[in-house]
């Protein structure tokens, strides 16, 4: 026996945040950085961020504890296979992993809090929302070449001062804009 329920735009409103409120995120996790105090901060009434360069070795123990458990939960994309996207990671990380900062857009993280202590990039309530594929192909990377890199990230949380701002909506403003490598299908933020 299957039931119909029929709602109205207000009801489906409310479905959709609570189902968005109820993703897992990752509740806290330290990133090694590769050195202290390379960042740079930017700061506006809303948000607030930090560009780093997050260690790949680091990365890949962050994805082998969480990736199934809150990591890309608010990635709209989350992996989606290119095999030119994919080769190219992949070629990149085999024969030129001193170059791999200059060749790939690296990551967006958006989180609830962060801080950066020397060479460690503290996270809390935090889901990767731009780079899954880069994520997930460097952890699952098995070539012989395992020297560590840098990998460009991005960091973006609600600027302490505002009270107003929904983290959910936030994380979702963060993981719409285009990316020219995989660029966003009309299915890709319905279906997430």
């Amino acid at each position: 026996v299957s039931s119909i329920s029929v709602v109205n735009a207000e009801n489906l409103e409310d479905i959709i945040l609570k189902t968005q409120s109820d993703q897992e995120l990752v509740p806290a996790y330290t990133l090694d950085l590769d050195k202290a105090k390379n960042f740079l901060a930017y700061a506006n009434e809303k948000e607030e961020g930090v560009i780093v360069n997050v260690q790949s070795d680091s990365l890949v123990r962050l994805y082998n504890a969480r990736s199934t458990k809150g990591l890309f939960n608010l990635n709209i994309r989350r992996y989606i296979r290119s095999k030119n996207v994919d080769d190219g990671i992949k070629k990149t990380l085999s024969k030129r992993r001193d170059e791999f900062w200059f060749l790939n857009n690296g990551l967006t993280i958006a989180c609830r809090d962060y801080s950066v202590d020397g060479n460690r990039l503290k996270l809390t309530d935090f889901s990767i929302v731009n780079g899954a594929q880069t994520t997930t192909l460097i952890a699952t990377h098995k070539e012989q070449n395992a020297a560590p890199f840098s990998v460009p990230t991005k960091v973006v949380m609600p600027a302490p001062s505002n009270d107003k701002i929904d983290l959910m909506s936030l994380f979702n403003e963060l993981a719409e804009p285009p990316n020219p490598q995989k660029p966003i299908q009309p299915r890709d933020p319905q279906a997430n």
